[in-house]
């Protein structure tokens, strides 16, 4: 049976568990600033608002934050420098917040800097891959070519190539290559006319 003192005494431990960081570390991966802010909110609405931490409970807090931090760049391969080129996010620079305010802004910051890169990145590679795949559709647009086909060549599956492809071109495949068809088509004709 616990007395008040061993319930206070919980209470004033922060709140982290690991579920709520692999759903952060999620959220970062994907780039889903919406998500991240969400469980950020949580965590210090839990932490600030619903308890009493002690100045060691926010420093290990701190802590576990930039731990998560590290363990995201190391799951997207990257380092630090990256995603934070203008400022440290160590440890030591979040603990010398003025205010628990400051420092649930700093640390919301931080994540929001975290998935505009990993947006920015995500961005880059799909138009790569769809420049990719435009010239590949350019180069054989007179074969009997499907989106099935793109899928195999570039490994990928056939809903992310439709969708990359829409978004790069505007167009879906079919209409993409019926375009491109009917212009070389033209080129052809026209070029015989002469």
């Amino acid at each position: 049976i616990y007395d008040k003192n061993d319930l206070e005494q919980q209470k004033s431990t922060y709140y982290y568990p690991i579920e709520v960081e692999q759903e952060l570390i999620g959220a970062v991966l994907s780039g889903d600033w919406h998500n991240c802010e969400n469980v950020l909110d949580g965590i210090m609405r839990e932490n600030f608002a619903n308890r009493t931490l002690s100045r060691d409970d926010v420093s290990e807090l701190i802590y576990v934050m930039v731990v998560t931090i590290k363990r995201t760049f190391q799951k997207i391969n990257t380092r630090s420098e990256e995603v934070f080129p203008d400022g440290d996010f160590t440890y030591v620079a979040l603990k010398l917040y003025p205010s628990v305010e400051q420092l649930a802004a700093n640390i919301k910051d931080l994540f929001r800097r975290f998935c505009v890169y990993v947006q920015d990145k995500s961005e880059s590679a799909v138009n790569r891959i769809a420049l990719e795949m435009c010239e590949y559709v350019k180069e054989n647009y007179n074969t009997d070519l499907s989106l099935a086909d793109l899928a195999e060549r570039f490994n990928l599956s056939v809903n992310y190539i439709s969708r990359a492809f829409k978004k790069y071109t505007g167009d879906n495949f079919k209409d993409y290559l019926n375009r491109l068809r009917v212009k070389k088509a033209t080129e052809i004709l026209e070029s015989q006319r002469v």
